[in-house]
């Protein structure tokens, strides 16, 4: 292999650091297209997850960094969106429940329209067990049980 030119896992993961800086200071909805908005949420989850970003801490900065998404914009990304309620979840910011009749892109819209950031409840840690099983659990208020 030619000196410089790294291994594809490397330059993979060099690519997402490049995605975050792009997207350091946020997105013009206006101005992006569906797979830039994808790009986007790439680089926020892999800096949220990199940096060990929790707890009330993650749930202003997705709150930042989302607050011009809607619903619908959500349910265009219907994988990126399941990965956003798992990284939330995992870092300490409560995601209610999908139902038959809520989506989940309106649960994940939800937490850019509340007020404040929610305590955890027995019930909501069982809501989430699914996703903290999968982990990693970046919260200091849920510690992971017994595997």
């Amino acid at each position: 292999m030619a000196s410089g030119q790294g291994t594809c896992g490397e330059r993979a993961l060099l690519s997402l650091a490049q995605k975050v800086k792009k997207w350091e200071y946020g997105i013009n909805m206006n101005k992006v297209s569906r797979e830039e908005v994808r790009e986007y949420i790439q680089a926020k989850l892999y800096f949220y997850v990199e940096d060990r970003v929790g707890d009330s801490d993650l749930w202003d900065l997705f709150r930042e960094d989302f607050k011009d998404f809607d619903v619908d914009i959500f349910k265009q990304h219907t994988r990126a969106t399941q990965r956003i309620r798992q990284v939330l979840r995992c870092g300490g910011v409560v995601v209610a429940p999908h139902t038959s009749s809520i989506t989940i892109a309106q649960r994940v819209a939800e937490v850019l329209l509340e007020e404040d950031h929610p305590a955890w409840t027995p019930g909501d840690l069982c809501d989430a067990e699914m996703d903290l099983r999968r982990g990693p659990i970046r919260s200091v208020w849920i510690k992971p049980g017994p595997k």
